[in-house]
């Protein structure tokens, strides 16, 4: 019980001070701290080239190197046929002459890339992963609006699993939003998982996206990176949106098309800390990573 609220205050201090930099205080020089550019991107955003959803996925150079080529192997596995687009923070020469290779050696999947140089020195404590993690749905906002495709944006270290990944991604077109919801939980930073998210490309799901990145923009700009700063925004977009859309259909990920138990079932294996540990999410991944080496050798 007592464990319990200390979970709650935390949670209601989290969502006042979002609230507070959100609102009150939208200029972080104000409070001391400088303000942040956020670099152009460089690399292309193709046009949307038909109805089936890019997979889209954003992370940091180390990241890339020790989850991209298993996440590419279950989507080439699983959802052939599906565009898949890459944007990576801070990659060296070696990781961008393998992205060029990557284009030729899946043609499977269309294949595009994108990346950003960034100096994230000044930050502190977990302010470089919080900008990794919260600067992705401003780019996923720059790629939807340049391409006009849907997109599922997926954390780089899930992977898609089994024989239906196909059917849920075609059940995702009679949808305009859709993520692993967590509505009943208390605090704004706790209505859903950020990992997993599709935007559809009609006017209630650009309303979305659009909403989002801007918000995005705006605090990053500020210099406000906070814990969870990506779900807050989510979230309150999405109530947003939900607003000016009375007939927004959203859809929710329940198992098993989320799965954090990694079972036969599930269609996208969702490692949450440690369970990334677990000899089978583990043994997948080598085979997937080892599929698209192959590619590459």
């Amino acid at each position: 019980m007592r464990l319990q609220l200390h979970k709650n205050i935390r949670k209601f201090l989290l969502d006042l001070r979002f609230h507070y930099l959100n609102s009150v205080q939208p200029d972080a020089s104000k409070n001391g701290r400088l303000a942040m550019e956020i670099p152009p991107v460089q690399g292309r955003f193709p046009k949307s080239n038909g109805n089936k959803c890019t997979i889209f996925a954003a992370c940091d150079a180390h990241y890339y190197l020790k989850y991209a080529k298993a996440f590419i192997g279950s989507i080439i596995a699983h959802a052939p046929g599906h565009p898949l687009h890459l944007h990576i923070v801070n990659p060296d020469e070696k990781i961008l002459q393998e992205l060029n290779n990557l284009m030729e050696a899946i043609p499977d999947c269309p294949f595009s890339f994108s990346w950003e140089e960034v100096n994230l020195s000044h930050t502190e404590g977990e302010e470089a992963s919080i900008y990794y993690c919260t600067i992705r749905f401003l780019r996923l906002y720059q790629f939807m609006a340049a391409s006009q495709a849907s997109c599922l944006c997926l954390d780089i270290d899930a992977l898609l699993n089994g024989a239906h990944v196909g059917q849920f991604l075609a059940r995702l077109n009679n949808a305009d939003i859709a993520f692993y919801s967590r509505f009943k939980k208390f605090g704004g930073s706790t209505k859903l998982l950020a990992g997993t998210l599709f935007v559809n490309n009609t006017p209630a799901g650009t309303n979305f996206i659009t909403s989002t990145g801007r918000q995005i923009d705006r605090m990053i700009s500020a210099g406000h990176l906070m814990e969870k700063m990506d779900q807050q925004i989510l979230y309150r977009c999405y109530l947003k949106t939900k607003r000016e859309f009375p007939s927004l259909v959203f859809m929710g990920m329940a198992y098993p098309v989320i799965d954090l138990d990694f079972t036969v079932e599930g269609q996208i294996w969702y490692p949450k800390g440690q369970s990334k540990n677990k000899a089978r999410y583990q043994s997948q991944e080598m085979i997937y990573a080892n599929s698209i080496e192959a590619r590459l050798a």
